[in-house]
Formats: structure tokens, C-alpha cells, sequence
């Protein structure tokens, strides 16, 4: 699994990217939901490309319960590192799968 499956969905269904870098729904309304598709057109991207084609095609069933069971770290703790990567951003970087502050 690649690292970013982790903690991305976290990241969308929680509403926790920065719209004024990644971009926001047209309506204001998150609709990232596990499991749920999402119409492109609904989302105006901004330094991003692609980030609702990735959600419907590789992350809307990519929950932090399947991702225990893919790479054995605790839902909790990805969901945990996940919110703290948000609040911290901008100051958050990753490289290889780890995030420093």
C-alpha cells in the first residue's frame, strides 16, 4: 500500500486539507464519505490535479479500519497522526512516509 492511502482519507472525510492550496466543493459542503463517490465537477482544484478522480478511484474505500488490516498500524493512530498533520500544517513536511514538525 502506498503511505499516503493511511492518512488521506482521514484528511478528506474530515474536511482537514487546506482549500486554499488544494481547492474546495463548489456548494462549500464536504462530500468525501467513505464509500461514496464524488463528482468532479463538484470540486474547484487549485494547486492540485486530480484529487477527486484519486478519492473515486483509490481512496473512498480506503478507511483507517482497512488500512489496520493492510500495513498492522492501529486505525486510532493513523487517524491520530492523520488530525495532528492538519493542525500542524503548514509546518508539517513528509518525505517517505514520515511526517516531521
Amino acid at each position: 500500500m502506498r503511505w499516503p492511502v493511511r492518512w488521506a482519507h482521514v484528511l478528506l472525510t474530515e474536511g482537514l486539507w487546506s482549500a486554499s492550496f488544494v481547492g474546495d466543493f463548489k456548494d462549500g459542503r464536504n462530500q468525501f464519505a467513505a464509500g461514496r463517490t464524488v463528482d468532479e465537477a463538484a470540486f474547484a482544484e487549485k494547486e492540485t490535479f486530480g484529487l477527486v478522480k484519486w478519492w473515486n478511484i483509490e481512496l473512498k474505500d480506503c478507511t483507517p479500519a482497512w488500512a489496520e488490516k493492510e500495513c498492522g498500524i492501529p486505525a486510532a493512530q493513523i487517524v491520530k497522526v492523520a488530525r495532528a498533520m492538519a493542525k500542524s500544517a503548514p509546518k508539517t513536511a513528509v518525505w517517505m512516509g514520515r511526517a516531521w514538525r
